[in-house]
């Protein structure tokens, strides 16, 4: 699929969701977004999924990329964390970014920065409340008219948070920056049914 295309990733995960729908429902792979892998606690297990695996890739006429395909690891990146024999890991890599994020200085920086806190929303209590202030504060950009996304981010980065930023305000990012920390240090001692073998595809 064309990089670049507004939606791909979404157009990407349901095309993938269509044509192996029986391999989701049986827990041969597992999809999230533009990422899919799956997991075996045996190498012949995993070579068994493969098999199946790579045959329904070919049916469906879909190819993959040698450089963005991790096979038969025993530890790998996937779907925001680090999947291996111990469990499920928080991505240090997003927690650092979110821990040392300055105070946003105009509306699209914030919208990155919500965008990077908006993937622990499922572990976070109340996270739209916690979410509701600096949210609010990008209803304010005047959007009226924006037909493309370059007008769109002009308007963003053009739209500056000072004037409008309050203690609530404050009080919602700081928040934002520790809660996911302590929610990810609880997911360390976790552990999880993943297998000693994973693979992992990159769309």
């Amino acid at each position: 699929m064309p990089m670049g295309i507004t939606g791909a990733p979404t157009a990407f995960c349901d095309t993938l969701a269509e044509r192996l729908h029986d391999l989701l429902i049986s827990h041969y792979m597992e999809l999230s977004m533009d990422n899919g892998g799956c997991t075996s606690n045996t190498f012949e297990g995993m070579m068994e999924k493969l098999t199946v695996l790579f045959k329904q890739f070919k049916e469906c006429h879909f190819s993959l990329a040698p450089g963005k395909t991790c096979l038969c690891v025993s530890e790998t990146e996937f779907a925001g964390g680090t999947v291996g024999r111990d469990g499920v890991k928080p991505d240090l890599t997003k927690l650092t970014a979110i821990v040392n994020w300055p105070q946003p200085e105009d509306a699209l920086n914030l919208a990155s920065f919500l965008g990077l806190t908006g993937f622990y929303r499922t572990l976070i209590k109340a996270y739209a409340k916690w979410e509701g202030p600096l949210r609010d504060l990008l209803l304010k950009v005047p959007l009226d008219n924006m037909h493309s996304k370059t007008s769109y981010c002009r308007a963003m980065s053009s739209f500056k948070l000072e004037p409008h930023w309050k203690p609530e305000h404050t009080r919602a990012f700081l928040g934002y920056q520790h809660t996911p920390v302590a929610y990810s240090e609880m997911l360390v001692h976790t552990k999880s049914r993943q297998g000693q073998y994973s693979m992992r595809i990159l769309g």
